[in-house]
């Protein structure tokens, strides 16, 4: 040290210190002795953590730039990206005549996203392009970061694959950190602290304690963190979210943590169908869960044994994907539900009046008479009273828009009769809304300003 001091003393110059992660404390120390006996020594340390000093000035060091999301991107909005440009150069050298053009724009962006524009990553996946297509490349890493293979064989094997390299990183965390990582995996497009304190804690990252190892994998450049307001919001790059799945399962606990991921959706989903004064902020809350309310809903389409909380969690959450006009994706996820549940079954029958409601939503009239006839037909058999009501409301819709309103309004009545006796209030609420329309459209204005006002009370 005093040597290295004593050469320094005189010089003014920036000394650049590499890959300090591994090496924090002593790289700490011999930064702050330089600088306090080297005034004109600047010090520039590149690290996936700060090294904590006095005075140390932190510069996040973002991926590459990235082609925005969505299929439609043209050939010079995507090569206006660092990451596209990276990725071109390379692939051109492995592959002669490679470029960027309007037939491979799409699958090019596709790559450099799904590789969260990390160097190294776009340096393999061009190195893979030799043989394989951006297909098979794309479809490859749906599930396995190994697909990249080996690099430059001259260099450390840490920087060899990109696993090696997000190794590197998880050798160097606690245990704790180790597993809150893994654990963290199984959300899907960012997270809250209390999600996190929900899905991942247990006796081994205690509820009370799991600030520390999350502002930890914050500090060591694992977590990516937004400020806003007095609350954060939290995510994990693509990649490393893979690499922690794959930990996850090494663990042998990917079902019990998707299983907790389910369960807070679920916590979620019935506070936005209880109909009180929650009900407005969490709408706004689902909307920036929309991922994980698809990985959870993905989770029970492989869990056939949640079938009846599919179904609680579709019914509670019909009033929120009537108001977010995702209709298509919400019925192909609906019948695709419907599918697993048994026949004759209350939860297919929950599932059918939902995919009903959405069928309205986007005025497939055909499809929702035939959804709610079936669902009614469950419903009455299994003599199951809130299905019945439900299915008689959203069945008389079709016949209203047909112009039947006599048949409609009968419907309507016997589901308000049902409601009433059994105290289903949002049903009764629902079959007065309908009713209202049916009324109007009868011409019978006098009886729908009562109606009305009666759902008003």
């Amino acid at each position: 040290m005093s040597s290295l001091t004593e050469y320094l003393a005189g010089k003014r110059l920036l000394l650049v210190l590499d890959n300090c992660e591994h090496l924090l404390d002593g790289c700490a120390v011999l930064a702050g002795a330089l600088i306090r006996s080297c005034p004109d020594l600047r010090v520039l340390a590149t690290s996936r953590q700060a090294l904590g000093m006095t005075g140390e000035v932190r510069m996040a060091v973002p991926p590459m730039s990235l082609p925005d999301g969505g299929d439609e991107v043209s050939v010079g909005q995507a090569l206006n990206c660092d990451a596209v440009r990276l990725l071109a150069e390379r692939a051109a050298a492995v592959v002669p005549g490679f470029a960027v053009g309007s037939r491979n724009t799409a699958a090019v962006a596709g790559l450099c996203r799904r590789l969260d524009g990390i160097p190294l990553a776009l340096e393999l996946a061009a190195v893979r392009l030799g043989s394989l297509s951006l297909d098979q490349l794309n479809r490859g890493l749906a599930s396995e970061l190994s697909i990249l293979g080996d690099g430059n064989r001259g260099a450390e094997d840490r920087q060899r694959t990109l696993e090696e390299a997000i190794g590197w990183s998880y050798g160097l965390l606690s245990e704790q950190e180790r597993l809150l990582w893994a654990r963290l995996s199984v959300f899907a497009g960012g997270f809250e602290e209390d999600a996190v304190t929900q899905v991942c804690a247990d006796r081994q990252l205690p509820a009370e304690q799991i600030t520390v190892p999350l502002g930890a994998l914050v500090d060591k450049s694992i977590l990516k963190r937004q400020l806003k307001d007095s609350s954060a919001r939290y995510w994990l790059l693509d990649t490393l979210r893979q690499y922690g799945a794959h930990r996850l399962r090494e663990r042998g606990e990917q079902d019990a943590a998707q299983q907790r991921h389910f369960d807070w959706i679920c916590g979620l989903g019935r506070i936005a169908g209880a109909w009180d004064a929650r009900q407005a902020e969490m709408f706004h809350r689902m909307s920036g869960e929309q991922d994980n309310l698809w990985a959870a809903l993905d989770f029970c389409l492989r869990q056939p044994g949640e079938a009846a909380a599919a179904a609680a969690l579709a019914q509670d959450l019909r009033v929120y994907w009537a108001c977010s006009g995702s209709f298509s994706d919400v019925r192909r996820v609906l019948a695709s539900l419907i599918e697993t549940t048994p026949e004759d079954s209350i939860p297919r029958a929950r599932l059918l009046w939902v995919a009903a409601s959405m069928a309205i939503s986007q005025n497939d009239y055909q499809a929702s008479a035939a959804l709610t006839q079936e669902s009614l037909r469950i419903g009455t058999e299994a003599r199951d009273v809130e299905i019945v009501a439900w299915s008689l409301t959203l069945g008389a819709i079709p016949r209203w828009i047909k112009g039947d309103t006599a048949a409609a309004a009968e419907r309507v009545a016997s589901a308000l009769s049902v409601a009433r006796v059994m105290r289903l209030e949002q049903a009764e609420l629902n079959a007065l809304n309908t009713l209202c329309g049916i009324l109007v459209a009868a011409g019978e204005l006098s009886r729908a300003i009562e109606v009305g006002e009666r759902a008003w009370r």
